[in-house]
């Protein structure tokens, strides 16, 4: 379950797609090194909000395009020998 804090500014991100949330994550992060060292801390919004769309939604999404995209290329590819031209 999200903290409360978060679920606004979560549901945006991963509403829109895997773009935007894969976007969010590199910005979150180079949000998170440009940070004074006393301001990073597991339990910050920054590291909360990248561990809740990271782990999940964009891990999960991520999965899932590399799985579509495979069986598109060994669909499309199936059949053909070196020596066949498509």
């Amino acid at each position: 379950m999200l903290p409360r804090h978060l679920g606004t500014c979560t549901l945006q991100v991963t509403h829109h797609g895997l773009d935007v949330m894969l976007r969010r994550i590199l910005s979150e992060m180079a949000l998170l090194v440009a940070d004074a060292d006393q301001d990073a801390t597991y339990n910050g919004t920054r590291y909360t909000a990248m561990w809740y769309v990271g782990t999940k939604d964009l891990y999960e999404g991520l999965q899932s395009s590399a799985e579509l995209f495979v069986d598109y290329m060994i669909n499309r590819w199936a059949g053909r020998g070196p020596d066949r031209k498509g």
